[in-house]
């Protein structure tokens, strides 16, 4: 049900210096500013831009618990684990701008929306159906050392027409969800066949012409294939259906 985390490892130098002059004087050095929040205060950060991206490149998710070592050039050191709260990258350039990290309470739940993935096989798939994701994610609330990658939803009992609410979706008893409301999350539903897709332009034209012939209370007889409906809105034939002046 519920995928375990991978650990990523970055490494970031607590910033002596403020200032937008600095800021561009450490990204042309090849590094970027960073900013750690959390209880113990906020914290300006500047990180090696190349390592830091092909490390956070491996993360499953954005909200995959990292471990982060601050060094500090007096010699004092902090490392733990932090959520990556915001990226900022480069508009054209396959480049990290800025990073802002979150040092998790280790005593209160966290609001997030995590992903949900598809187990097992769908019997309304082997019908001819198709499966549709309505939501991509849910939210749900709990402590940053239980987050996880995904969720897992088992499709294996959903036929052609029926539909998985968020509230039918198990979790386990550390992850808690965040919503009072029963949206669908995953729903099959069934392929339009020839003989419907026909039906339904048949509906349509007959609509059509009972929107210009309101006083018809049932459709027309179908015109012959080779005869093509008059379009109404060409001038070319607006005397003949009687909307023009009389020569």
């Amino acid at each position: 049900m519920v995928g375990t985390m991978s650990e990523n490892t970055l490494n970031a130098t607590l910033r002596t210096t403020q200032g937008k002059s600095s800021t561009q004087l450490i990204r042309r050095n090849g590094k970027i500013p960073a900013i750690l929040y959390g209880p113990r205060g906020n914290f300006s950060l500047e990180m090696d831009e190349e390592s830091t991206r092909q490390s956070l490149e491996k993360l499953n998710n954005i909200h995959e618990l990292v471990h982060l070592k601050i060094n500090d050039a007096s010699g004092e050191n902090w490392e733990g684990k932090v959520l990556l709260k915001e990226i900022q990258k480069h508009s054209y350039k396959n480049k990290l701008i800025h990073l802002d990290f979150l040092e998790p309470s280790k005593d209160k739940p966290l609001n997030i929306n995590i992903q949900i993935r598809e187990k097992g096989e769908c019997p309304g798939v082997k019908e001819g159906g198709v499966l549709q994701y309505v939501v991509r994610e849910i939210p749900v609330s709990c402590m940053a050392d239980k987050i996880p990658q995904y969720i897992e939803v088992d499709v294996s009992t959903l036929r052609i027409g029926q539909t998985l609410k968020v509230q039918d979706v198990p979790l386990p008893e550390e992850i808690q969800l965040k919503t009072q409301q029963n949206f669908p999350v995953i729903s099959v539903v069934g392929r339009t066949t020839k003989k419907q897709k026909q039906k339904n332009k048949s509906t349509d034209f007959q609509s059509w012409l009972l929107g210009f012939h309101p006083t018809w209370k049932t459709p027309p007889p179908m015109l012959p294939h080779h005869i093509r409906p008059i379009d109404l809105r060409e001038k070319s034939h607006a005397a003949y259906c009687g909307f023009g002046q009389s020569g």
